[in-house]
């Protein structure tokens, strides 16, 4: 009897550290955004209705959410499950990020969801290339922090992506994912891969590809002479080459339309099967050596590599020795658990280095509400 009692006592001891050690943590992962996008011209800025669902993925009881946006936004009001709730608004370390605390009517357990929806105008001063208002062109790209995030870049966790729809009251706006046409010449996107919201609007010539390059869209700067439509042809012809090649050699592509957007700032921004190109570029793709896209910046300036996704945005660089590279992002499928993965796949006529492992990448989640 003494010896059992003992043997107890001995377990207790063992498990009362780790319990000890144990902590509440909530986590929050995006499923959706749904945002609708008011451009404002002549006052510069847009009015932004953003709604994201979200599941508490930690191991604690969420009693808020907290998103963050661009320092300056102006909120105006916040809701939870359509009910008005409050909000504190709080400094993040970078300067050009602020964060906004929203206290949920109940708490929600683990593997609990929640919908927030967040009423907020961001002014644009001055035009960048990734965000911009002007009767030309309009544009706001995921790194201007434009929409509401749980998780940025500089978070362990790295940014949110989720599938989200948007609709922006402009004609000719462009995003990921499958056009539709809304009310009082409005357009909206559905895009159904993990993705960063966004959109680029502006006045192109619509060049769509034919036979095995259907799907393939090249927007050309509105106006386009013969070269510079031969040199859109070109492009599809590479897009669809490269969509060809990816699909043969991992599998089907995701049924999404690839977008070829020539804009004159944030050149080399893709996301979801769109890529944004600079506007000269289409006479540099009859290059007798392969399409150049980006021939003010000879290296593309956007890396955004996200969660592991078999193909497809296309991307062309001037190799060196005169080849062309294709490039398959990895991106937008759902999170995963703790992961290492090479995230892109090249063919240049040569072959990377080999390796022992993986690339270290970690998608860790971020552990702040």
């Amino acid at each position: 009897m003494k010896t059992i009692i003992a043997f107890s006592l001995f377990l207790l001891q063992l498990q009362t550290p780790l319990a000890i050690g144990q902590t509440s943590t909530v986590i929050w992962q995006v499923n959706s955004f749904d945002i609708n996008v008011n451009v404002q011209q002549e006052q510069r800025l847009i009015a932004v209705a953003a709604t994201l669902n979200a599941t508490n993925v930690g191991n604690g009881q969420g009693r808020t959410l907290t998103v963050r946006l661009n320092s300056k936004v102006s909120m105006k009001s916040v809701a939870v499950a359509g009910a008005p709730a409050t909000f504190r608004q709080g400094a993040e370390a970078k300067p050009d990020l602020q964060k906004f605390e929203i206290s949920l009517p109940s708490t929600v357990a683990p593997n609990g969801s929640t919908s927030v929806t967040v009423n907020y105008t961001f002014p644009v001063e001055s035009n960048s290339g990734l965000a911009a208002i002007s009767p030309i062109g309009t544009e706001f790209l995921p790194d201007s922090f434009w929409f509401p995030m749980p998780n940025t870049p500089f978070t362990i966790r790295g940014a949110d992506t989720a599938p989200y729809r948007i609709s922006v009251n402009l004609p000719n706006a462009v995003a990921g994912g499958t056009e539709k046409t809304g009310q009082a010449g409005s357009i909206s996107f559905d895009q159904s891969l993990h993705g960063q919201p966004f959109f680029v609007q502006g006045d192109w010539d619509r060049i769509e590809g034919s036979g095995d390059n259907k799907g393939v869209i090249v927007l050309a700067p509105k106006g386009a002479n013969a070269v510079e439509r031969k040199g859109a042809e070109t492009l599809i012809s590479f897009a669809g080459a490269a969509r060809t090649f990816f699909s043969t050699s991992l599998g089907p592509a995701p049924d999404v339309p690839i977008r070829l957007v020539a804009v004159r700032g944030g050149t080399g921004f893709s996301d979801g099967g769109t890529l944004l190109f600079d506007a000269d570029a289409q006479r540099n793709a009859l290059n007798p050596h392969g399409p150049d896209l980006f021939p003010k910046h000879g290296a593309r300036p956007f890396k955004q590599k996200r969660r592991h996704e078999q193909i497809v945005t296309p991307f062309f660089d001037h190799h060196p020795a005169g080849q062309v590279c294709w490039i398959a992002d990895s991106s937008h499928l759902p999170p995963r658990g703790r992961t290492n993965v090479q995230t892109s796949v090249t063919s240049c006529g040569w072959s990377p280095p080999s390796t022992t492992r993986p690339l270290a990448r970690s998608i860790v989640l971020s552990t702040s509400e």
